[in-house]
């Protein structure tokens, strides 16, 4: 989209109003913006993590280590490293730079919720109060209670807008989402349903766009602004017509100018000097050096090598969203289900 081409009162607006698509990659369950917005992190039920370039609505890389369904998703402050945490007892951090884990830790259950250091630095300890005292001595201000008083839903996840002014929830079987001002807790839009329930809902981290992840397809959908371009904005002269109009033409319009002074204006702009070859590190508004993720060439048709599986000539079945995929992970072999069964028949029939 053209900025200089847009309504800025529909740019100012804070909320998105309409769907404007929507991103499949298998099913999604974890979905999480980068700082900057310009990358989303989708983690899958089967352990596989999308990541999605929000300019283009395309698969920029796919990051495989988990076995199992990813259950949260954080960035680094720098847009280069990525922590995730699944149900397969381990947390993974991922370099962006060559997609390899950097670092990854197993634990004795599952994970459930992992978190970056959002300014790369130390954790700073603080003292909690008491919380084995009465529960009747700790006082807890309410500011707002968000519900729909006519049709009593429940709510199956709740997210902030980046400027913290604006509350979304996505609703427990239903398909509407919610969105209230915060300040003074009223209801100002309900978001145009889809065909299915909603789970996890992210808000973009600069722009009035929601994303929400379906339960039952994991396909995730999108919420923005359809500006109306303003062409006037070009040229104060620029004036927009409803229907045909004839065109008069100026006396010197088209006119045929001489090639020696057009060559001669050609000229004129080449003594610019141009560079280049200096290549320098992009830096963002506090100073530090912006990430820009690598283009992976060698990424291959997700639909049709996570969504089917070859069964014999000619057939083909959708896989499971549950099935296991065989990973080599610190000399730890997992196989899909059918593999295993397969093994176990080959090994009763040898007995």
């Amino acid at each position: 989209m053209n900025l200089a081409l847009a309504d800025p009162f529909a740019i100012a607006q804070d909320y998105p109003e309409t769907t404007t698509g929507h991103l499949f990659n298998g099913h999604a369950c974890a979905l999480r913006f980068n700082r900057k917005g310009d990358f989303l992190a989708a983690g899958r039920i089967d352990g596989v993590v999308v990541i999605f370039d929000v300019e283009t609505q395309s698969v920029a890389t796919k990051l495989k280590g988990h076995i199992r369904q990813i259950q949260s998703l954080s960035w680094s402050h720098c847009g280069r490293y990525l922590l995730t945490s699944a149900q397969d007892w381990k947390c993974i951090i991922w370099d962006l730079k060559d997609d390899t884990m950097l670092r990854m830790v197993k634990f004795e259950a599952a994970v459930y919720m992992a978190e970056l250091h959002p300014a790369n630095q130390i954790i700073r300890t603080t003292q909690l109060p008491n919380l084995t005292a009465d529960p009747d001595t700790i006082t807890i201000e309410v500011e707002h209670k968000l519900q729909d008083m006519v049709n009593k839903v429940s709510w199956n996840h709740v997210a902030f807008s980046s400027t913290g002014e604006y509350v979304t929830a996505s609703t427990y079987n239903n398909h509407d989402i919610y969105i209230w001002e915060r300040n003074v807790g009223s209801l100002v839009r309900i978001l145009e349903p889809t065909k299915e329930e909603h789970g996890v809902v992210e808000w973009h981290p600069h722009r009035p766009m929601i994303v929400a992840c379906g339960l039952e397809s994991g396909k995730i959908d999108i919420w923005s602004i359809i500006p109306q371009q303003r062409w006037s904005a070009l040229a104060p002269d620029f004036v927009e017509v409803e229907e045909n109009v004839e065109y008069v033409e100026h006396e010197d319009e088209f006119d045929i100018h001489p090639q020696e002074e057009i060559q001669k204006r050609r000229l004129d702009l080449e003594d610019d000097v141009v560079d280049v070859l200096t290549s320098k590190a992009l830096q963002d508004t506090n100073g530090e050096e912006i990430f820009r993720m690598p283009v992976n060439y060698g990424l291959q048709d997700s639909e049709g090598e996570e969504e089917f599986v070859t069964v014999g000539r000619g057939e083909m079945r959708r896989k499971s969203p549950t099935e296991a995929r065989e990973y080599l992970l610190n000399s730890e072999v997992v196989g899909s289900t059918d593999e295993n069964q397969k093994r176990t028949v080959k090994k009763t029939k040898k007995r």
